[in-house]
This record gives C-alpha cells, structure tokens and sequence, in this order.
C-alpha cells in the first residue's frame, strides 16, 4: 500500500503522489490548463480580494474574463485572462495585480494556427490558483444552463464606478472617432449577455451619468451592444480618464477631443426629446413668434452660418401644431421679410400649451 500525499490514505495506485480522488480534486481539474500540469499551492492564499483585484475582475467579468471551475465535487474556481500579444503589457500589469493570487506558472504566452485563415495567432494567458475567493465570484456571475453548462451573467446587485467602467472599455469596448474629429464613439461589446441584462447596464450607465446610452442588436439581431453618442461618451470618458490603464494606451483616443473642449453632439433621441421640451416652454410663453425668435430663445438649432435659417428643421416639429391649428401661420406679407412669417398662438393653442408645460414640470 502506497500513502497519498495530501490526505495520507492508504491506497494501492497513486497518481503523481496522490490517490485518485486527491488527484482529480487538487491536481487535474484545479491546474490552469484543466488537467496534466500539477498547480504550485500557495502558501498563504488571501481570504478575499482587495478593493481594486474586486473591480478589475469585476470589469473582466462583464468584458471577456472567464472564471472556470473543476468538475469534481468541491473544486474550486480560478480567473483565466487571454489576450492577443498586443495587449501583452496590459496583462502583465494584470499579472502583477493579481501577484497574490496567482503562481509562478500563472503567466504563460501561447501561438495557435488557425486552419480557417492559415494563419498562426500569438497571444498571452493569466491562470490564477484555484481558490475559494474566486468559487464565491463563480457562484455570483453564472448559472447552470438545461445542458448543466455554466452560463455567465449580470448579478443584479452590480454596481459600477469609475475603475470597474475603465477596464471594462480596456477589455471589452470600443471606440471611434468621427470622421471630422470632433466626435467620439463609445461602445460596449456585451454580446454575450441577454436583452435584459443589456438594459440593465444600460440603465445603470444613465443612472451614473444622466447621459442617454442606446442598445442595439447585433449581426443576427439575437445579441446586444450599447453604444454611445458623442455627449454621452464625452461625460464618461472624463470620469474614467484619471484610472484608465496607461498600458493600454492603443485605446486612449479621447485626449484631443476632452482637452480642446469641442461642442457636443446629443444622440437624436436626446436632441428630439430636449428641443421638444424647449419648444413647449417659449410657446408656453408667447403670444406670436417667428421661426427665428423660437430658435434663438430656445436654442433649437444651432449652426456656424450667421444667416442660418431654421425653417425646415422647425417646420417638422411644427406641422402638427399648425394642423391642428393651436397655431397659425400669417402671410408673409403680413410679417417681417427679414426674420420670416409671424406665427400666432389661439387661445386653444395656449391651453394645450399650458397643459403640456405642466406635464413635463411634473
């Protein structure tokens, strides 16, 4: 008979020092690669993860970080990192990060030839130790699917800050200039989330930064992605510039634009929304306008032209109010050539218009 090495039991077989049972729990399915290699134990492994490790696998949770657990019964769950060989530096800073919890076989870089492009792929991988910290996170971030496979998603006590939103774009988002330079474009990749669990950071990112953040489908209309339009993309980038990791400077596009303060451009369902609002409040309070003196009060339209005419752009929000005739339009020969035709606001024009107005004070 033969002494296991971790729980001293007598058997006739070991398996690299270890019993069978020993070996499938400790050794195969608690290695990084999921079998073969026998993990370093650490000596003196942490109870939890500090305030910043929380954050950062909290951002790779919601980006392309994986925690994955052994498949015997009281295995624990370690965090893998994969990146393209690029992305080598911000790893290591990852690395270092997360140096209490890992071995000295945790950082290791990979090549794999791809037979559908015929093309060999460098990259680096993280495995960390397989600890009871990170059996907590795996208990939080997935579900058993109707197959009994591990599905990764969004808790509903999550909450975001700063750090959390800078290495999520670090790991999963992307971003664009607009071709004239004076926009940004802020995306989240959350693929491989639900609708509703899109939503809900979507809601969280409003919430955050009373910006208007959108979701949209993606490819096959069955996965989702939020996107940001220029305004909201500008507010958040400003909150996560200070804590953004400088080792993944391929991503820091947004300098220029933050620094020479540039005009910001509203997603169209805020701008419709915000001119829509204005508009009930100077028609609120006049008796006759023209198309002019209703753009310059409330700040419809704004254009570089001194002799900018806002006709058209007014017209759309306007037709319904003169077809229902809360306002009428006088001939312009009645009016001033210079600022356009005098628009005149009916009595039912003002109580409608004083209807809407207490609506939107409400």
């Amino acid at each position: 008979m033969k002494t296991c090495s971790n729980c001293k039991r007598e058997v006739e077989i070991l398996s690299k020092t270890f019993c069978y049972r020993c070996y499938e729990r400790n050794v195969k399915y608690s290695s990084p690669t999921g079998g073969g290699d026998i993990v370093e134990r650490l000596a003196n492994p942490p109870e939890k993860l500090t305030e910043q490790q929380h954050n950062i696998l909290t951002a790779l949770m919601l980006g392309d970080g994986h925690l994955s657990r052994g498949k015997t019964k009281g295995a624990n769950a370690n965090l893998i990192i994969g990146r393209a060989i690029q992305d080598i530096e911000y790893l290591k800073w990852q690395y270092e990060l997360f140096s209490n919890v890992c071995t000295k076989k945790a950082f290791r870089t990979r090549s794999s030839f791809d037979k559908r492009t015929n093309k060999t792929y460098e990259g680096c991988t993280l495995y960390t130790a397989s600890l009871p910290l990170f059996t907590a996170y795996h208990n939080k971030w997935y579900v058993k699917d109707i197959n009994n496979k591990n599905i990764k998603i969004v808790p509903n006590d999550l909450v975001l800050n700063a750090e959390i939103i800078a290495h999520w774009i670090a790991d999963d988002g992307s971003l664009s200039i607009g071709k004239k330079g004076d926009r940004i474009y802020l995306s989240f990749c959350t693929n491989g989330f639900t609708k509703d669990e899109t939503y809900f950071l979507r809601d969280l990112l409003n919430d955050r930064y009373n910006e208007y953040y959108t979701v949209s489908t993606f490819k096959n209309k069955e996965q989702y992605v939020i996107r940001c339009a220029d305004s909201a993309s500008r507010t958040l980038l400003a909150d996560i510039d200070p804590v953004f990791p400088t080792t993944m400077s391929r991503k820091i596009i947004w300098k220029d634009i933050l620094n020479n303060d540039l005009p910001r451009y509203e997603s169209r369902s805020v701008s419709s929304e915000r001119r829509a609002k204005a508009m009930i409040e100077y028609l609120s309070s006049v008796n006759q306008f023209t198309f002019k003196s209703l753009n310059d009060c409330a700040e419809l339209f704004q254009s570089s032209k001194d002799n900018y005419n806002p006709y058209n752009n007014i017209m759309k929000h306007m037709k319904k109010y003169i077809n229902t005739e809360y306002v009428i339009k006088h001939d312009r020969s009645e009016g001033d050539y210079k600022n356009g035709c005098i628009y005149t606001i009916t009595p039912a024009g003002k109580q409608f218009f004083q209807s809407e107005l207490t609506k939107l004070q409400k």
